[in-house]
Parts: C-alpha cells; sequence; structure tokens
C-alpha cells in the first residue's frame, strides 16, 4: 500500500469511527492505527506503541495520528 493511500484511509476510519470514541478520553495521545484490520493502539508515547503494532502485524506501515490534533507533532521555538 502506498503511504498517500494508507493516510487517505487511517483518516477516514479516524473520523468515521474512532474520533467521537477517543478524543474526550484521549485528547493529545497518540492513535496507531491497523488500516488493514481496524485494529488500533492508543499510547502517551508513540514510538514504543509503534514498534509493537508493527509486531503484531508482520511490519506492515501504520497510521499514525495525534488524537485531536491537527499536526502529529507540536514543534516550540522561539524567534528572535
Amino acid at each position: 500500500m502506498e503511504t498517500t493511500e494508507l493516510c487517505a484511509r487511517g483518516r477516514a476510519l479516524y473520523e468515521s469511527r474512532l474520533r467521537a470514541l477517543l478524543e474526550p478520553t484521549y485528547r493529545g495521545q497518540y492513535l496507531i492505527l491497523d488500516v488493514e484490520t481496524g485494529e488500533y493502539a492508543v499510547a502517551p508515547d508513540y514510538a514504543p506503541a509503534l514498534v509493537e503494532q508493527q509486531k503484531k502485524h508482520d511490519g506492515r506501515l501504520q497510521y499514525v495520528t495525534r488524537i485531536g490534533e491537527r499536526a502529529l507533532m507540536r514543534r516550540s521555538g522561539r524567534r528572535t
């Protein structure tokens, strides 16, 4: 599966099935979603959870997003 298709399918699954379920409780945490099976994990740190999900799903790429956020990561910094 190409990454553009993975992202589109993952976003669609998140919006249609998981957003309302997860945002009230897990806002700001990470969703790791296998778009082939619909199986997912929620974790405060995505790296260990992503590794576990990939092990469970034979190394398949996973869709990762931050619950309730537009971006996966926040970048902080100051302009000088």
